[in-house]
């Protein structure tokens, strides 16, 4: 009897690194794909905190309080033109979607209209007829 020990395969460290990278990036999309909202609340709170810290470096000595007050204002501009942005685009879609919609509705109704109902209950009745006489 021969017995053939067969060594464990030894991963390359950076064929791990690669699989394991793979692994994160697989369970963050799958993470992203069911949190849609709070990803794209963090990502906006991260861009706003990372455009507060570049914006640090300014050459003019000012007060710690009017330097943040600067930055309030910058970033309550900043936000409302997003939300101008946002609104316009709803506002779109919304009159987009609704005669979508109206449309929709129209043609319903008009090839209702044209349904000719004697074609449905003509044999309905005829068969009745024949049944009570």
């Amino acid at each position: 009897m021969s017995y053939e020990q067969t060594e464990p395969e030894v991963q390359d460290p950076t064929h791990a690194a690669l699989d394991q990278a793979k692994e994160a990036l697989h369970r963050a999309d799958v993470y992203v794909r069911e949190n849609p909202i709070p990803t794209i609340l963090g990502a906006l709170a991260l861009g706003f905190a990372l455009g507060l810290l570049a914006r640090g470096g300014e050459s003019t000595p000012k007060s710690h309080w009017e330097d943040l007050r600067e930055r309030a204002e910058d970033a309550e501009d900043n936000l409302r033109s997003l939300l101008a942005a946002l609104g316009k685009k709803s506002r779109k879609a919304y009159k987009k979607g609704s005669s979508a919609v109206r449309d929709a509705v129209e043609d319903a109704a008009d090839a209702a209209r044209k349904i000719d109902v004697a074609d449905y209950t003509d044999p309905v009745t005829s068969w009745f007829r024949r049944l009570w006489s």
